[in-house]
């Protein structure tokens, strides 16, 4: 099974395309591929800009925002557990996951750093199934978003839509 790319086009912003690892993390990385093919990211904002870590987008709300997976109640995703893990690093794209079932819900995040990411005193666990392949730089940028005490953007970075290529 050949890589999928796809790319995420950023209302008045640039465009980013990631590189899905279908062969490496083939579970994790076809439930997002799924994800993106119904539409679930359309119109979705970014709702976590840690400077220089991470940007993270997933479950949201109706106005666009995330919603922490534990304001949920149908399980976390299935496949980041049947997958190999690989290390995550700058330039990552990674299922945010949690040993607990109601978090992570299909959250997904851009990772800038190489070393753990740590909010409220605990490690954020990452499942890397893909990479940017371009507009990393753009994407970085988005980190540094002016933010309220939440990390979440003042003003929203909405994702439009996606193209997928396979």
């Amino acid at each position: 099974m050949a890589d999928t790319c796809v790319t995420l086009h950023v209302e008045r912003g640039q465009d980013i395309t990631i590189e899905l690892f279908m062969d490496k993390t083939p579970a994790a990385a076809s439930e997002v591929l799924s994800a993106f093919r119904e539409g679930y990211y359309d119109g979705l904002s970014f709702h976590t800009c840690a400077r220089d870590e991470y940007i993270q987008f997933g479950y949201h709300d109706i106005n666009g925002y995330g919603v922490y997976a534990a304001d949920v109640d149908d399980g976390a995703s299935e496949g980041a557990d049947k997958d190999a893990a690989l290390p995550y690093e700058a330039g990552s794209l990674a299922l945010v996951t949690s040993k607990y079932p109601y978090l992570a819900k299909m959250q997904l995040a851009f990772l800038f750093t190489d070393k753990p990411i740590f909010s409220g005193g605990r490690e954020i666990l990452f499942k890397t199934i893909g990479r940017v392949t371009e507009g990393y730089e753009y994407a970085k940028s988005l980190s540094g978003a002016k933010v309220d005490e939440d990390l979440s953007p003042v003003m929203p970075i909405v994702v439009k839509n996606v193209t997928i290529k396979e």
